[in-house]
């Protein structure tokens, strides 16, 4: 039905009317049904893109890409006279550099340092190998410095001068900067070079919670182990090399690394109280490790403890430990450095795991550092540093007696090392290292320039070099030519030589 009103026309709402009213509700749903299915199609469309795109940014992060001066190649700027391209840095810090220069005379670099402002270097590290030849104007070499880093990651990066001592025409002592140097580290050295290192490597431990590891070839740092370590202090080897044992004094354990990789493979907890010496069996069958007033026995081949507490016998302060040169007895020396134990050197006999003897006539081997064991190459002599007495007790092993005891220049000894020829033992002392004569036992020569506080002590193979960890405040390992008995180099105290304790050399 139609009414007609006026000039306006009304359709009544009737059921089965063709014309229909407009439904807001349904005409909601009806839109965002749409705008799904548009999604969905959009999704399908574009969504691999999306996903690709993520991923690559992901990648991108990672890399550092997006962080600051990763996105600039690494540059070496020179000075006026000299040539420095194609830098490598790794994650050491080892700068590799091409250099060159131009001065119109030969020149020989007798020191390199790294410093990340344009101020001069306290200290230069001792240039090896073809570093340390004359360099003529036009020709070309490759040098290694040592630059501190604020990570040992892969992308670290390092902005700062490279500095070189030299001589040239009758002058000596020359210091000059080289070049300013941006890079970013492209390469780790736990690859490749450390398998060929290992039989001139050292390792040493650090209050900075790291095992570094120091090529004696070329005097400078080639890793740097940070993972699973607190508080490192000995470290002993495998017989072949094979394998590094470090001991983590807090939180007590044992830390074993693989050499050739320089990994951790294990780490020894149970039963490993205040550890405070070890030492590996001549067979490699056994790992032995004095803490808490005994011996704790850890077969390596499972890497277990085998027998807990199982020299105890005569013991109550055990501290550094050596196997005779047949490794049918260990020496142990009872002291500690807070108290004063018992003052004797215990002998086990390794078969069968019991004390047989005790060495007596000592009277301070507590003290700073605590007491060190060496037995010279031939296993005639053992060494026994006695820092709460200021001396180094003589011990033959055949009447296990003391037969003579150092005392000139030895106020707080604590590492001993001999030569690898035997002829001669250096022993770390407070202030200098102290050389004894051992065909005659007697003290030949101290070195004091250059050395404050040295700690420990370690040959290179050959004899040529020895190398001697600096507790604060130098903090640094010095180099010392033991052909004049002088220091000849050092390696500068970069972060992660806060404190180095022990330096010790694997089997030849």
């Amino acid at each position: 039905m139609v009414t007609v009103v006026g000039t306006a026309t009304v359709r009544s709402a009737v059921p089965g009317a063709r014309g229909r009213m407009h439904d807001p509700q349904r005409t909601s749903c009806e839109g965002k049904a749409a705008k799904a299915q548009s999604a969905t199609e959009y999704l399908s469309t574009y969504g691999w893109l999306i996903i690709t795109v993520s991923i690559v940014l992901v990648v991108l992060f990672d890399l550092n890409v997006f962080q600051g001066k990763s996105i600039l190649p690494a540059e070496c700027l020179a000075q006026s006279g000299f040539l420095c391209t194609n830098p490598v840095l790794n994650t050491t810090g080892s700068l590799l550099i091409t250099f060159g220069q131009s001065l119109g005379t030969s020149i020989s670099i007798t020191g390199l340092a790294c410093a990340s402002n344009s101020s001069e270097p306290g200290s230069f590290m001792a240039p090896t190998g073809s570093e340390a030849e004359s360099i003529g104007p036009g020709a070309e070499t490759r040098l290694t410095f040592l630059c501190p880093l604020a990570s040992n990651t892969v992308g670290a990066s390092f902005s700062g001068t490279l500095w070189i001592q030299y001589t040239k025409s009758g002058q000596t002592g020359q210091v000059i900067q080289i070049a300013t140097v941006t890079a970013r580290s492209t390469t780790s050295a736990a690859t490749g070079s450390l398998v060929i290192c290992r039989s001139d490597c050292t390792y040493m431990t650090t209050s900075g919670n790291n095992v570094i590891i120091f090529n004696m070839a070329t005097n400078t740092v080639v890793n740097v182990i940070s993972s699973g370590f607190s508080n490192p202090s000995s470290v002993a080897f495998s017989p072949d090399g094979s394998y590094a044992y470090v001991v983590n004094y807090n939180p007590n354990n044992v830390v074993v690394l693989d050499t050739a990789t320089n990994t951790v493979v294990n780490v020894i907890r149970n039963g490993v109280g205040a550890t405070q010496g070890l030492a590996v069996s001549h067979d490699s069958n056994y790992l032995y490790i004095t803490s808490n007033n005994n011996v704790t026995i850890v077969d390596l081949s499972t890497g277990m403890i085998t027998n807990a507490n199982a020299v105890t016998s005569g013991l109550d302060e055990p501290g550094g430990i050596a196997f005779s040169t047949d490794g049918s007895y260990m020496y142990i020396a009872n002291g500690n450095t807070y108290s004063s134990g018992s003052n004797n050197v215990v002998i086990v006999d390794t078969a069968t795991n019991k004390a047989v003897n005790a060495i007596t006539g000592f009277s301070g081997l507590g003290g700073g550092g605590g007491p060190h064991v060496a037995l010279s190459p031939s296993g005639t002599y053992a060494y026994v540093t006695e820092p709460g007495a200021g001396t180094v007790e003589i011990v033959n092993t055949e009447t296990n007696a003391i037969v003579g005891a150092i005392t000139s220049g030895i106020s707080a000894p604590s590492g001993v090392a001999f030569a690898p020829d035997g002829s001669y033992a250096y022993v770390a002392n407070n202030g200098n290292i102290v050389i004894v004569d051992t065909a005659t036992n007697t003290v030949v020569n101290a070195i004091t320039a250059g050395l404050t506080s040295p700690l420990s002590v370690a040959f290179s193979p050959s004899g040529t070099y020895a190398y001697v960890t600096q507790y604060a405040p130098s903090n640094m390992v010095v180099i010392i030519d033991t052909a004049t008995n002088t220091v000849s180099g050092s390696v500068p105290p970069f972060y992660f030589l806060s404190y180095p304790f022990e330096i010790t050399m694997p089997p030849l």
